[in-house]
């Protein structure tokens, strides 16, 4: 598989979980995949993928992130 069609499958499973982390970390991901133009982007955002579970979840990025995923329905 690809890195870049990895990250995406990737991202698609994490980005809510990164949001809950902190808005700033889910904008930065989603500005590198805008950005990326080669697969060495593409792992270059499966690492920081990977950083970013070991951040600690914030309280109210985590709340803000609830209310949008519950606006989804």
């Amino acid at each position: 598989m690809s890195a870049r069609k990895e990250a995406e499958l990737e991202w698609a499973k994490q980005k809510y979980d990164v949001m809950a982390k902190g808005y700033q970390h889910y904008s930065r991901i989603r500005d590198s995949f805008r950005e990326a133009k080669g697969e060495e982007d593409y792992t270059a955002i499966l690492d920081e993928l990977g950083e970013m579970e070991k951040l600690a979840y914030s309280r109210k990025a985590f709340l803000n992130t609830a209310e949008h995923v519950w606006g989804l329905f």
